[in-house]
């Protein structure tokens, strides 16, 4: 912990979720530091770096390996909580909770798929990343493509899927 003014309010950056014991604690050592002042303002924050493309890219790498080794473990593990997930099959759209979407796509899992992805577009919402891709999903005699779209966050260390949504299919076979 860094104390650089001791009559300003101060930034200190902690990793983690800050609780108002941290805060206690905060205030403890800055009266031990400074004892002939009174801290009036301690703003906590994480200090987080940001985001990049290139971060995402790989988490939907690895979003895409997941499905296409049938490794639901895996898939499961790339979702943050809470999560939305919107499924779209052709005019049919279902909106999913967090367990609701992976008991949906554990039966998924059940069988061999081939997922793809192409033309990946970033942007930002927020603390959020949204990346848009041309997705090609194909299981047995159902196959269908069309656009995806994955609202990315970190939580608790790792980049994790807070919410998912096919925003259009096309079934092809």
């Amino acid at each position: 912990v860094t104390l650089e003014d001791k009559r300003a309010a101060q930034d200190i950056a902690l990793e983690g979720v800050v609780t108002d014991r941290v805060r206690l604690t905060i205030r403890s050592v800055y009266s031990a530091r400074f004892p002939d002042t009174t801290l009036s303002e301690v703003r906590v924050f994480a200090r987080r770096e940001p985001i990049s493309d290139e971060q995402v890219s790989a988490l939907v790498r690895t979003w895409i390996d997941a499905q296409n080794a049938g490794d639901f473990g895996a898939y499961a593990a790339l979702y943050a909580d809470p999560l939305e997930g919107v499924k779209r099959a052709g005019s049919r759209v279902t909106s999913y909770d967090r367990a609701q979407w992976l008991d949906d796509r554990r039966k998924m899992f059940k069988r061999p798929m081939k997922v793809g992805a192409d033309d990946l577009r970033f942007g930002r919402s927020g603390d959020r990343v949204v990346v848009t891709f041309r997705q090609t999903w194909a299981s047995g005699k159902y196959a269908d493509r069309g656009d995806k779209e994955l609202q990315v966050i970190r939580q608790s260390g790792a980049l994790r899927i807070a919410r998912e949504e096919m925003l259009f299919s096309e079934v092809i076979k």
